[in-house]
């Protein structure tokens, strides 16, 4: 069960989710976006439309690599 003080936060996550999910797919050379969860908890996969993929572990690192990587 969510506690009730977490979901704002939580909410946060999911907006900022979903807006670098559609940053990744319309800039640059175009990424698709997913999450996983495993023991280290959530992780972010970017996969280039070339086959390359990046793992990493959190939304920060996921908006840092989309800045060093696409165009806009």
């Amino acid at each position: 069960m969510i506690r009730s003080n977490l979901l704002p936060q939580i909410n946060d996550l999911r907006a900022r989710y979903a807006d670098l999910r559609w940053r990744a797919a319309t800039t640059g050379p175009g990424f698709v976006l997913t999450q996983g969860r495993d023991h280290t908890g959530i992780t972010y996969a970017l996969t280039r439309l070339g086959g390359h993929t990046d793992i990493l572990y959190s939304l920060d690192d996921v908006a840092q690599f989309l800045n060093q990587h696409t165009t806009r």
